[in-house]
């Protein structure tokens, strides 16, 4: 549950905006790895919200500040920025959040797509600019994907952008509204442990793993040199494959319980 409360000139509360977001499967993984990405879940809220507030924004644009900022608000603590695109005039509603995840205050970048552009990385801005222009092209209604932005101190900061692509009746697109979330942790810890698992794969030394039934799930270069077997050949296979019945037994008794 994320949320704030407003409360007024008395200190008494009067309103309270806020979401709930399935963490189930995130729960379950937590529980297993120890480690959970609860940011990422939290646009499932937003998506929601983004369905039912975007209606109210085709009738009046006078809702557009109160769509904002009950976006703004239902995020709050979860590294997620708000971002609202006019296509009709170009204009670009950048949240004061998403300055200060690159490290500026809110009057020293400015609301436009220059911001965005300026701050892309040249490598990632060519696939987002392909990937948003098949979209439109297709009227696909949820876009989705992860690029780099440059911090004010210089490093590059990943973001996972999610949005909704709105479109008139012609098909025509008039509007753009999602989010960016800070993800660099999570793309850190994934590089690292895509490094691991390659040095794992390449040492010398026997590193296999199994699941709970005892079957072979992972084969690494030092398992083929000692036992002889290539990965495709025990992969799926249990694990008793690879030793004598005597053997396995006294295996067996050695398994903690």
């Amino acid at each position: 549950d994320r949320g704030k409360a407003q409360f007024d000139e008395n200190g008494k509360a009067i309103r309270m905006i806020g979401t709930h977001v399935d963490i189930t499967k995130e729960k379950k993984l937590h529980d297993a790895e120890q480690q959970t990405d609860v940011n990422s879940a939290s646009i499932n809220g937003l998506t929601h919200l983004i369905n039912i507030t975007s209606k109210e924004v085709e009738e009046t644009n006078k809702l557009n500040q109160q769509l904002k900022e009950r976006m703004e608000l239902a995020l709050i603590g979860s590294k997620t920025s708000v971002l609202d695109w006019n296509f009709s005039d170009n204009s670009l509603y950048i949240s004061p959040s998403w300055k200060e995840m690159l490290g500026f205050k809110d009057d020293e970048l400015s609301n436009n797509t220059y911001t965005w552009e300026s701050r892309v990385h040249p490598d990632d801005k060519k696939v987002v600019l392909r990937t948003l222009k098949k979209h439109q092209s297709q009227q696909i209604k949820y876009f989705e994907n992860t690029h780099r932005l440059k911090h004010r101190d210089g490093h590059w900061v990943w973001v996972l952008g999610r949005a909704q692509i709105l479109y008139d009746e012609k098909g025509k697109k008039v509007r753009m509204i999602g989010t960016h979330t800070d993800i660099t942790e999570e793309k850190e810890l994934q590089l690292t442990y895509s490094h691991q698992a390659q040095m794992i794969q390449q040492t010398h030394e026997s590193v296999s793993t199994t699941d709970l039934k005892g079957n072979i799930i992972s084969w690494n270069r030092g398992s083929e040199l000692l036992y002889g077997y290539k990965a495709d050949e025990v992969i799926g296979k249990h694990v008793s494959l690879l030793y004598t019945k005597e053997m396995y037994a006294e295996f067996v008794t050695r398994i903690p319980t």
